[in-house]
């Protein structure tokens, strides 16, 4: 941030305004183009799908196992908590792993 508030950067001289030829509401005629600056959503590529699913999936497996972990060894207050915060970060990662996939496989569909 320039701190004389300026027009311009006081260490590079980088105008901080937008230049008045730059038309920001000008229309794009390719329409997925619109969609994407839009939304600023990018199109899923197979890297990104390994990626999330590396991510994602020890997580789901470990959310579905550790409930059983926690009935064996906790009890009470502190076993409901971790239960139920378990079962909603399993339920969080289950459906960022759903979207990404989904996705990635309709990628041409509106959803």
């Amino acid at each position: 941030m320039s701190p004389s508030f300026e027009g311009t950067c006081d260490q590079c001289g980088t105008p901080l305004s937008i230049p008045p030829d730059v038309d920001s509401s000008s229309e794009s005629s390719d329409p997925t183009e619109r969609l994407i600056r839009r939304t600023h959503f990018q199109t899923p590529t197979t890297l990104r799908l390994i990626g999330i699913w590396a991510i994602a999936l020890p997580n789901v497996l470990a959310g579905i196992y550790l409930p059983f972990l926690l009935l064996k060894h906790f009890g009470g207050l502190a076993g409901f908590i971790f239960f139920w915060g378990d079962m909603g970060l399993t339920c969080l990662w289950f459906i960022i792993l759903y979207r990404v996939t989904k996705h990635y496989f309709f990628r041409d569909q509106k959803s």
